[in-house]
């Protein structure tokens, strides 16, 4: 697990504390980013679903889609999201 500091350029928020993994099962890379009132605020009008552009240290990580939100974390994974979904896992 790596420790980054993550934003979405244009939200007018400031970066955010997250960790990012990797599923080898899955082949899901996950962004996991620290449930506050900062990230809740952002979120808050994303649908499950919706893909957003992440950036750290000035530099596109690319498009992650939103998986789940809850008071401890944002989950956000780029990958096979169809397939991720299908599998009812409990977040």
């Amino acid at each position: 697990m790596e420790e980054i500091i993550v934003t979405i350029i244009g939200s007018n928020f400031p970066a955010m504390p997250a960790s990012r993994f990797y599923d080898e099962e899955d082949d899901v890379d996950y962004i996991e980013i620290k449930g506050d009132g900062v990230s809740h605020a952002l979120f808050k009008n994303i649908n499950q679903g919706t893909s957003v552009e992440l950036y750290s240290k000035s530099k596109s990580m690319g498009f992650y889609t939103l998986i789940t939100t809850n008071e401890d974390m944002v989950l956000l994974a780029k990958g096979d999201i169809p397939k991720l979904l299908q599998k009812n896992r409990n977040f």
